[in-house]
């Protein structure tokens, strides 16, 4: 049987409610050292939960997570990342401030901003996507047959520059 030794500091976040036990719920640990990738695979597949953030600090940014589901590592995510901002809150990390701000968490994707603004005693965390990388297209009469439909099943597609 394998035991750990060290405690750390572990937040269950329901991200996306206001209500406990409602929305998606993410475990945050904040780490004061980085753990191997099996050790974080091992904890999260302990929690069971669809993702586990793992915290540390970062030279490239305001901190560093990593997002693990029971099964592997996952370079973005959007509940972890606002549990993330959370966790830090409550930990006191980052703080509540008058007019909005960003921290910037470095993942494997890259390293993306969120925004910390506050209402009142509400505070609200918003991320920036990662821009959408397009690689292959596909016709209408390529895709059809998967849903059993022929290309005259659609209404005509009028393209127009963005």
């Amino acid at each position: 049987m394998e035991t750990y030794s060290k405690k750390c500091p572990f937040f269950w976040v329901d991200a996306f409610t206001q209500r406990p036990f409602g929305g998606n719920p993410c475990v945050v640990l904040r780490l004061s050292q980085p753990l191997q990738a099996h050790s974080m695979l091992k904890i999260a597949k302990e929690f069971g939960l669809s993702e586990t953030a793992f915290v540390t600090t970062s030279s490239d940014a305001d901190f560093e997570a990593r997002y693990f589901t029971p099964e592997r590592e996952i370079p973005l995510a959007g509940h972890p990342t606002l549990a993330v901002a959370q966790s830090l809150l409550e930990l006191g990390e980052i703080t509540r401030k008058p007019e909005p701000y960003f921290i910037t968490l470095k993942l494997p994707a890259g390293v993306i901003r969120v925004e910390i603004a506050t209402h009142g005693e509400k505070t609200t965390f918003t991320m920036e996507q990662k821009k959408p990388e397009f690689f292959e297209s596909f016709s209408i009469s390529e895709i059809a047959p998967i849903f059993g439909l022929v290309q005259e099943d659609f209404l005509p597609i009028i393209y127009r520059k963005l």
